[in-house]
């Protein structure tokens, strides 16, 4: 089986339903589609009017997966772990199998919680899955008023740049951390000259676990990719500037 994927990139600047810009640059849906289409893909599926997600991993490796699922439950509005599970696991090849329900508490609304999972296999890296509560049918909206705005809530706790010999391509490690849960945290550099891509973009930040992004780049834009070069945006910023946005408008 295959997927047929319309559109891929754009053959001339233009705002168009493609996920990778004229330039070569990945938009937010084209890391979404890479995490999609990864071979090891963990999803969540809540039955409608129940308090219980089941949760699927898929894998499409020649290769059996044995390890560790962790599923944790944040309340956005607080930050807080609300549920936390562990399920050991085991997928053979060419499988998709569902691994656990996890019961949702009571006394949380359901619009407010999110799912942060996590594979550790065993003898591989850790492979991070992220499910909104917009993913599930049985609950209301998502409020977006929930999120505050903290202009210091994202720290860039580190940048690392590492240069092949032939100095064409190089990696830049870039270690993020938040003190609230921050959604849709979007990193982009400020020189256009920049080349390449991040090896997850569009994330959302928890309190207390720091997230390690790689930035793959090539050509000349080496000079360009500095700690004040990073641009650093979240959903909280859109929100921010669309109430200021709004204001100025009632006040005309």
């Amino acid at each position: 089986m295959g997927a047929l994927y319309w559109q891929l990139n754009d053959i001339w600047p233009a705002p168009t339903w493609s996920s990778i810009e004229h330039g070569g640059k990945w938009k937010p849906l084209h890391y979404y589609i890479k995490n999609a289409f990864a071979d090891v893909l963990v999803s969540g599926y809540q039955p409608f009017g129940e308090r219980t997600i089941e949760i699927h991993v898929s894998n499409d490796r020649q290769t059996s997966i044995q390890g560790e699922l962790q599923v944790r439950s944040w309340d956005i509005e607080s930050s807080t772990v609300v549920e936390e599970y562990r399920e050991s696991l085991s997928v053979l090849p060419q499988e998709s199998k569902k691994i656990t329900s996890v019961i949702l508490d009571s006394d949380h609304n359901l619009s407010r919680v999110y799912q942060a999972c996590a594979i550790i296999a065993n003898g591989s890296s850790k492979h991070v899955f992220e499910m909104l509560p917009l993913a599930y049918p049985s609950r209301d909206a998502l409020a977006l008023e929930i999120f505050s705005y903290d202009p210091n809530g994202i720290t860039l706790e580190s940048i690392d740049v590492q240069e092949d010999l032939e100095g064409a391509r190089y990696q830049v490690s870039i270690v993020l951390s938040s003190s609230a849960i921050t959604g849709l945290v979007w990193l982009e550099w400020k020189c256009e000259d920049v080349k390449g891509y991040f090896s997850e973009n569009a994330i959302w930040l928890f309190p207390g676990y720091p997230r390690t992004i790689v930035f793959y780049g090539k050509g000349s834009g080496l000079v360009g990719v500095q700690k004040g070069d990073l641009h650093i945006k979240s959903l909280a910023d859109v929100l921010q500037a669309e109430k200021l946005l709004s204001i100025e408008v009632d006040e005309c």
